[in-house]
């Protein structure tokens, strides 16, 4: 009896010691402190040992810290919780993030598309968010700013667009005013947004032309303002033409969806196209009708790529 649990702690022992050699190497890979190493204790690190196997490496955060090396940023966050919200229709006071890491994407739809979107073939610099909401686990892709959030289903444990938005659940709109609607576009300009309000109040507006021109304008003031030119593809632009026929975008011509009563802080959004103009904002997104969010999913995908 003894002899016998002098092996059995001798081998304990020997696991102490593949555990600390198996984390050292992940701590290079896997950008982990190495001071969170030294203090992890024999039962914690054998408890690792055994589920490195069975579980994604990704889910393997402690349920209270972000273990990246890097801070996620604070807009990223907040977009991460506001999407999580509403696909699981709790607060995100109710939310908790449980894990993030940088990652770079293979494409403009962060490696998360559909058969109705349409995917720039570029890297996008963001990162992989996993939020956790009443016992389950969500996992979020996004772009280095936050402006961009989709929901992995294949690592989530719900899965985004579960159901299309019903009529019941659809925001009914109101006629934009004449006097409230846009310029008509110039004769080069294919579609066009102009979004407002927000925490900052900024005013942004984005072009798409007829030879694949993207221009941003971050109008500051009437005297101050930043303009940055893109470019994407001709047959690019012919695929989102198809896709507002598709949709058939028009349907929307002059319809606002306007922000529930007492809605506060909230960013609104102005499409327009040759077939007319629709509005709605971040808070009434989730509640459009399907044919709209598909073409705001894809118009999001051309300028954020």
């Amino acid at each position: 009896m003894k002899t016998n649990k002098k092996k059995y702690v001798m081998s304990k022992q020997a696991q102490i010691v593949m555990v600390f050699v198996l984390i050292s190497i992940l701590s290079v890979f896997g950008r982990l402190m190495p001071f969170k190493i030294a203090t992890a204790n024999a039962t914690q690190l054998l408890q690792i040992t055994t589920n490195l196997t069975n579980t994604p490496s990704f889910l393997l955060a402690d349920s209270g810290n972000i273990t990246s090396q890097e801070k996620l940023p604070a807009p990223v966050k907040n977009a991460v919780l506001k999407v999580a919200s509403q696909d699981v229709k709790l607060p995100t006071s109710k939310l908790k993030i449980i894990e993030a890491q940088p990652r770079t994407w293979n494409n403009g739809c962060l490696e998360v598309s559909s058969a109705d979107e349409l995917c720039t073939q570029v890297l996008v610099n963001g990162w992989e968010v996993a939020v956790r909401a009443s016992g389950k686990t969500l996992v979020y892709h996004t772009n280095d700013s936050g402006s961009v959030v989709r929901l992995n289903p294949n690592k989530s444990e719900i899965s985004q667009n579960q159901s299309p938005t019903t009529k019941e659940e659809q925001i009914q709109p109101v006629t934009i005013p004449r006097s409230e609607l846009p310029p008509p576009l110039e004769r080069n300009v294919i579609f066009q947004q102009i979004s407002s309000g927000g925490f900052a109040g900024i005013t942004d507006k984005t072009m798409l032309l007829n030879d694949g021109s993207i221009i941003h304008v971050n109008i500051k003031n009437t005297n101050n303002s930043s303009r940055n030119v893109r470019r994407i593809s001709r047959s690019q632009v012919q695929q989102f033409q198809d896709l507002l026929k598709k949709e058939k975008f028009s349907k929307f011509k002059n319809q606002s969806y306007p922000a529930s009563t007492g809605s506060a802080d909230y960013k609104t959004y102005t499409l327009t196209s040759r077939e007319g103009t629709v509005q709605y904002n971040d808070i009434s997104q989730s509640h459009l009708p399907n044919e709209l969010q598909i073409i705001i999913k894809a118009w999001s995908q051309i300028t954020q790529s």
